[in-house]
């Protein structure tokens, strides 16, 4: 997550920040090295740099959970994010794709979840957009499929190791 915020201090601001998947853990030291967290770091960047956050969870109880902890900055969608995203206004500087928890032993699944993420967001990325997908490995885990996608339109690999990160690119490129 570091190199894409500091990728994102290079973009021009304010700017708008979705996550699919919302915090599953209440916040403490210990939560804040383990899973779910990025609500509040969004929150956190946005907050410091005039911004927005929209997060989608299919979950109520733990969108109702997490906005506890957030400000008014971020603006929540219950349901299923493949069907919500259409609902995101503008564009964003920053997807973020973390939702469909991932069973290393068979990662298909959560992939094509994650595939069909990207298709319903994809409108809402402008070249230099980010793309951020997290629980990806050695062998793609989440963003298997994502990840062959965003290599086939020319967006550029910035990150390939748990997490993967890229860069839109220029529709000049396409």
């Amino acid at each position: 997550m570091r190199k894409a915020l500091e990728l994102l201090e290079q973009l021009p601001h304010p700017q708008s920040i979705l996550e699919t998947g919302c915090m599953r853990e209440l916040p403490t030291d210990e939560a804040a090295k383990n899973d779910g967290c990025s609500t509040m770091l969004w929150d956190a960047y946005a907050c410091h740099h005039n911004g927005r956050v929209f997060s989608c969870d299919i979950d109520e109880a733990k969108v109702q959970q997490t906005a506890e902890h957030v400000s008014e900055r971020v603006a929540f969608l219950v349901g299923d994010s493949v069907r919500r995203l259409w609902n995101v206004p503008g564009v964003v500087q920053l997807l973020y794709l973390d939702s469909f928890d991932l069973q290393w032993t068979n990662p298909h699944p959560s992939a094509l979840h994650h595939l069909a993420e990207m298709a319903s967001a994809s409108r809402l990325l402008q070249p230099g957009s980010l793309v951020l997908i997290d629980d990806c490995g050695p062998d793609g885990g989440k963003g298997l499929y994502v990840a062959n996608w965003l290599h086939r339109i020319g967006a550029t690999p910035i990150m390939r190791h748990y997490q993967y990160l890229w860069q839109m690119p220029s529709w000049k490129s396409i």
